[in-house]
């Protein structure tokens, strides 16, 4: 099993460039390119000469000797929620389907929509109908789009995808070949469950959000900073014959500058954490996904 993690380990104040120089050093040779925030941020993504980013990106990655093998599609609007904040995220979605393409990354994670007074049917059948917005890029490119699993301590009893069994039978639901699934560790810890889930999704299962919390919260934790099973994620990922990345998604290992205790009309020189700490961050992941994926006999470089 290849060890990834994701440019969301680092803040908008670092460099994209910057950070993925700072994974590669870590040992990382496997990166998810995070797009979470491009439908409300100035993005280069955004802009009409995309393609010189992206190309810039791909000298980047020859350099360094490393590839983008999964990707994080916006995720911060409900597609459930006003039609022009949807109309934006729509774009925004396919624009990261686009360069996703053309960087050759085939898989790309996607939040289902949610509404507080939905069923399990109604959210069939919405779901597949904003995915169906995405189809024809989704022909046109074959990228994947992979609906990922979320927590009731997050979205309460609006969401109904928490289960591996439940998601396996929305994917037959929709039945088109370039949806599948990502499954999150960590979501499914706060619910109490990994293990069942990935036996349920089998060969749907096409990529891992691999992060750990404390039972308490979706903190999105360094493994072994809370109290996840990775025993139980490795039974479950090798029983279930997965064969994708083992992914990180744990990009809280500081808190964010807004949660931080400022210092009356001080100078600040620790509101925003200086580059040489989240390399040491990222060193620790490498370490650890290694580690256990050493420790089950199936680490690959």
């Amino acid at each position: 099993m290849k060890l990834a993690t994701t440019t969301g380990d680092f803040p908008d104040h670092i460099d994209l460039f910057d950070a993925i120089r700072d994974i590669a050093a870590a040992g990382f040779r496997h990166i998810d390119l995070s797009f979470y925030t491009i439908d409300r941020d100035p993005s280069p993504f955004m802009q009409d000469d995309w393609r010189v980013y992206a190309d810039r990106l791909m000298a980047l990655a020859k350099e360094l000797s490393i590839d983008f093998v999964q990707a994080h599609s916006p995720g911060s609007i409900n597609p459930f929620s006003a039609p022009e904040a949807v109309d934006r995220l729509v774009e925004a979605t396919i624009r990261s389907i686009e360069v996703s393409a053309y960087l050759g990354i085939p898989n790309v994670v996607i939040h289902a929509g949610w509404r507080p007074d939905s069923t399990p049917e109604t959210a069939f059948v919405e779901n597949r109908d904003f995915l169906a917005r995405f189809y024809p890029v989704l022909e046109k490119t074959g990228v994947n789009l992979l609906v990922e699993n979320s927590t009731r301590a997050n979205m309460g009893e609006q969401y109904h995808f928490y289960d591996g069994k439940t998601m396996a039978d929305f994917v037959r639901y929709v039945n088109h070949p370039h949806i599948h699934v990502c499954w999150d560790v960590g979501h499914a810890l706060l619910e109490g469950h990994n293990y069942p889930d990935l036996i349920d999704l089998g060969r749907e299962l096409h990529a891992v959000h691999i992060h750990d919390n404390s039972g308490r919260g979706d903190e999105h934790l360094p493994v072994f900073m809370g109290v996840i099973s990775m025993d139980e994620i490795m039974a479950g990922l090798l029983d279930s014959g997965y064969t994708g990345y083992f992914t990180f998604e744990s990009d809280s290992i500081f808190s964010a500058p807004q949660f931080r205790r400022s210092f009356g009309d001080k100078p600040s020189r620790f509101a925003e954490l200086p580059r040489a700490m989240y390399a040491a961050a990222e060193r620790l992941r490498y370490e650890t996904g290694r580690c256990i994926l050493e420790a089950y006999n199936c680490f690959e470089a």
